[in-house]
């Protein structure tokens, strides 16, 4: 599937406590690479010109250097080298794309860009999540979106990359730059959407209920007996105001064609009432979806991450027995 219409040029932020850029990362920027024109690639870290050697016929042009401003630290000065290096590619762009590397790419992304350019967007992320948990208003996820020139090309967008600052507390990262500019395009009268909305997946789940729960059954029952799998399956298939990526509901997700999966959800730490999530090895196996590269650098980092032992599965067979 070719995707010409629309020129694209990425900012793709890069973290690694090693500055090391992981084979996750070629294989996200290899991929990312079919659907833009350019990309450039900045790091919050000293990476060394070897380890830039393993990207330099992707990308554009790269900035790595600490700075401590997160993601959006990055985005801010990939779109301003963009800005003052590359004037003529910036006049020619229709969309501006700010990915970064916290999640593993599952698959390429042609058919997600196909379904965008269908949609007369000024703004759209392949998730959206709520403000909060009493609101129905909801907001673009950050570490994948995109920006036509109907806002990048804007005074109140050059004004929001210029606020960009560091700030010590990621909730405040969060509420004042990815729900707040969110915001700030509501105010601007732009047209904002996500790919895969949460609506979006609880309209699959209800359209699609019974073949899911025969498809977690299979891959819930050599682990558990009916009772938890009952209780698992209704946890999975409810419909709540949660960030759907970090929930049971991924599963959906990739199902429907979310190509990418947060590194955070894979971690022990994180969501551990979301059961369905310590199967996620056996789930993209059912889907086939490689996983070694995910494997290489969660062990890479010594992340504990979740999995289910054969030492728990007795355990737990006994608590049910």
């Amino acid at each position: 599937m070719e995707i010409q219409q629309f020129k694209r040029v990425a900012i793709f932020a890069h973290f690694d406590k090693h500055n090391i850029i992981d084979d996750y990362v070629i294989t996200y920027l290899t991929r990312l690479r079919e659907v833009v024109d350019n990309i450039i690639f900045v790091s919050d870290g000293d990476v060394l010109l070897g380890e830039l050697k393993k990207i330099e016929h992707l990308i554009l042009d790269n900035i790595c250097q600490k700075h401590g401003e997160y993601d959006f630290g990055s985005y801010k000065r990939g779109f301003l080298l963009l800005q003052k290096k590359y004037p003529e590619i910036l006049s020619q762009m229709d969309e501006l794309v700010f990915v970064n590397d916290s999640c593993y790419s599952l698959r390429g992304f042609k058919e997600v860009f196909a379904l965008t350019e269908k949609e007369d967007f000024d703004a759209w992320a392949l998730a959206d999540d709520f403000l909060d948990y009493n609101s129905n208003a909801k907001y673009l996820q950050s570490y994948f979106i995109a920006y036509r020139k109907g806002v990048f090309r804007e005074n109140f967008f050059l004004n929001f990359i210029n606020s960009i600052k560091k700030l010590e507390d990621k909730g405040k990262i969060i509420d004042d730059y990815e729900k707040g500019f969110s915001l700030e395009l509501v105010r601007q009268n732009k047209k904002v959407g996500a790919i895969f909305s949460c609506y979006k997946v609880n309209c699959f789940i209800s359209q699609n209920l019974m073949n899911l729960v025969c498809e977690l059954r299979e891959i819930l029952k050599p682990f558990y007996r009916k009772s938890k799998i009952k209780r698992i399956l209704v946890d999975s298939l409810s419909l709540y105001k949660f960030n759907y990526i970090h929930s049971s509901k991924y599963y959906f997700l990739i199902k429907m064609g979310f190509p990418v999966m947060k590194r955070a959800s894979l971690l022990v730490e994180n969501f551990g009432s979301q059961k369905l999530l310590l199967y996620w090895r056996e789930i993209f196996k059912k889907l086939n979806i490689d996983d070694k590269e995910i494997l290489n650098h969660l062990n890479r980092i010594g992340a504990n991450y979740k999995k289910v032992s054969k030492n728990k599965i007795v355990n737990l067979f006994k608590f049910y027995i």
